[in-house]
């Protein structure tokens, strides 16, 4: 039998249930990370294979669209880690009715922490597609040196990628 109160009862439950909020939302950092590096890169990858080929309006706008994803992923971000601080003070009020100090005794701050290595991942991303930009050839692959390395066996072989 249980000696708590009904408060304290209620008050338990409420804190487990913030426990498995809390870690949903900590995983959610994961979730979109693994989402944004998974589009921006088929993005990018997409716009360094073709820029060659590309009209200047596609690879500006293909450009806008990857610096636009950066900046809502942040977004995102950012309301997943309001969601984690509203839990987290909810979980401090439930923890001096029930004497526990999970998180009302934090472990030492530092300067770099996940958040932050979060927000750095996309802002240096962002400025990469920033920078593409205004400066498309910082990504350009080379394209000359394909043809100047056709050997004649290569033109035997592969005659429609060489030039004469």
């Amino acid at each position: 039998m249980s000696n708590l109160t009904k408060e304290e009862e209620l008050a338990e439950r409420e804190y487990t249930e913030l426990g498995l909020n809390m870690r949903h939302y900590g995983n959610m950092h994961l979730v979109q990370l693994t989402i944004f590096f998974a589009v921006s890169g088929v993005m990018f990858w997409n716009v360094v294979e073709k820029e060659a080929s590309m009209p200047k309006v596609a690879l500006c706008s293909a450009n806008v669209a990857g610096f636009v994803l950066c900046i809502l992923f942040i977004l995102m971000a950012r309301r997943v880690c309001d969601n984690w601080d509203k839990l987290l003070a909810r979980a401090k009020v439930l923890e001096t009715t029930l004497g526990f100090q999970q998180y009302t005794v934090p472990p030492t701050p530092r300067f770099f922490t996940n958040r932050t290595a979060i927000y750095c991942i996309y802002g240096v991303v962002g400025l990469l597609w920033l920078v593409n930009i205004f400066v498309p050839a910082v990504t350009a692959a080379p394209r000359e040196h394909c043809h100047e390395r056709c050997t004649e066996m290569h033109k035997i072989v592969c005659p429609k990628t060489c030039p004469n």
